[in-house]
């Protein structure tokens, strides 16, 4: 049945009915704008005043019950549990208020209804990374360490983003590789890089070696960049035949090509054939003002590339910054060999090589003369012999800052073929040739 408005009786009722409504409605909204503004207030009992006007919100409650738990002159954890119990009876379904309430009774010694609380915030929010993770973290606390890492390990598969820190939790809890190996990560390549991380800045090494077999045992490619935090580390430790050995198996793992120098030679990717990773055993350049370093594909002394190195003319350059980490034995007696051509090289101060032990302040030291002008390849050799703790060498392709006012270096060179071979003879060569040879196969 329709009514029409437009005799005045109806307008009156149909008036008459819209007004307690509308007030309702004015009401309402006039009661959650005042607390509304009462909550955004710099003044606690107005946050209170807010709650009581709207009782049944519970982000009033949560903010009352934050500001009595974490504020250090107002602290009352007893006080906090209160409200976040008034937040949760307001919405018993919201994880982050169970959380809450959780963390407060933890704080007021009430483990029990504590784990009680992360259940129902389980319960509600069961693939929550967050609820995950703060649950795991209490039971971590609670010294359950199984089931503490069971809910980091399930935290970090929803979100990768909390591995790093889950991998340090598990460790402080439990330091046991095959833990954290076999409960806490998945079996998956980028978290063993992650834990190879840690592992290389705590400087733990052996627990490492054990994560590399499990990344290698996956059969799977890997970022070559994420492993060299452990190379470094391996490298500093003097543990260069073992790195080494993990250089070629991840040259393998990854089907990238390299080249096996049939002398021997110490030095990886000698003549500069492949593309330079810039860590690990490789090359590395690193930038520096004035100078360009890039492979060159038309001019080489074999093979079909060789690095050039520009510079521009504007600074007296103290250049060191295309160089790598090579591993060597202790007491060997090494040849070495490279080849360098130069075009329009200026100043008195060119290029040349240096090779020195990084931990034995200058004890262990080659210098090759200097480069010049322009000249055609030209081999420059020299015999080095390691001390007795070395096990690692830097070589670098090395221009010093020359002494002469207003010396800035212009010009190119190249570089290619560059090798350092155990001498025939000497302490040990026999046993680093052998190891070479096991590697070569």
């Amino acid at each position: 049945m329709e009514i029409s408005l437009r005799k005045p009786f109806p307008r009156l009722i149909a008036l008459l009915i819209s007004l307690p409504v509308a007030g309702v409605i004015f009401f309402a909204a006039g009661k959650i704008g005042v607390a509304d503004a009462l909550n955004r207030s710099a003044d606690p009992l107005n946050w209170l005043r807010a709650a009581q006007i709207e009782p049944g919100y519970g982000e009033y409650w949560r903010h009352l019950g934050r500001y009595r738990q974490y504020d250090l002159d107002n602290a009352d954890p007893i006080l906090a549990a209160e409200y976040y119990d008034k937040a949760v009876r307001a919405d018993p379904r919201s994880s982050r208020y169970w959380m809450d309430i959780a963390s407060s009774y933890e704080q007021n010694n009430q483990p029990a209804m504590a784990n009680q609380a992360y259940q129902q915030a389980l319960a509600y929010y069961p693939i929550s990374a967050e609820v995950k993770w703060n649950y795991g973290n209490f039971l971590l606390r609670r010294q359950q360490i199984s089931a503490g890492i069971a809910q980091l390990h399930q935290a970090i598969v929803i979100d990768t983003k909390l591995r790093p820190l889950a991998i340090s939790r598990c460790w402080q809890s439990d330091p046991d590789v095959n833990v954290l190996l076999d409960s806490l990560l998945p079996a998956q390549p980028d978290a063993y890089l992650d834990a190879l991380d840690f592992m290389a800045a705590t400087r733990n090494l052996p627990a490492g070696l054990k994560i590399w077999d499990r990344l290698l045992a996956l059969k799977q490619p890997f970022p070559m960049d994420s492993t060299f935090s452990f190379f470094d580390a391996m490298i500093q430790a003097g543990q260069t035949d073992e790195g080494r050995r993990m250089w070629r198996q991840a040259y393998d793992a990854n089907g990238l090509p390299y080249d096996t120098p049939p002398d021997h030679s110490a030095i990886w990717n000698g003549g500069f054939e492949h593309d330079l990773l810039n860590g690990g055993f490789g090359w590395r350049i690193f930038g520096i003002t004035g100078v360009l370093v890039q492979p060159d594909t038309t001019i080489f002394h074999t093979g079909k590339r060789s690095m050039r190195v520009d510079f521009g003319g504007g600074v007296n350059a103290d250049f060191f910054h295309l160089f790598q980490f090579v591993a060597v034995q202790p007491n060997q007696k090494y040849h070495f060999r490279g080849w360098l051509r130069t075009h329009n090289i200026t100043t008195d101060s060119g290029v040349r090589f240096y090779l020195g032990d990084p931990e034995s302040s200058g004890e262990v030291r080659l210098l090759t003369p200097s480069v010049t002008g322009t000249t055609p390849w030209t081999r420059v050799e020299a015999d080095i012999e390691t001390g007795p703790s070395t096990h690692a060498l830097v070589l670098q392709v090395r221009r010093l800052p020359s002494r002469a006012f207003e010396s800035r270096i212009d010009g190119t060179a190249w570089v290619d073929d560059v090798s350092l071979v155990p001498v025939a003879g000497s302490s040990l060569s026999a046993a680093s040739s052998d190891n070479t040879g096991e590697e070569s196969r």
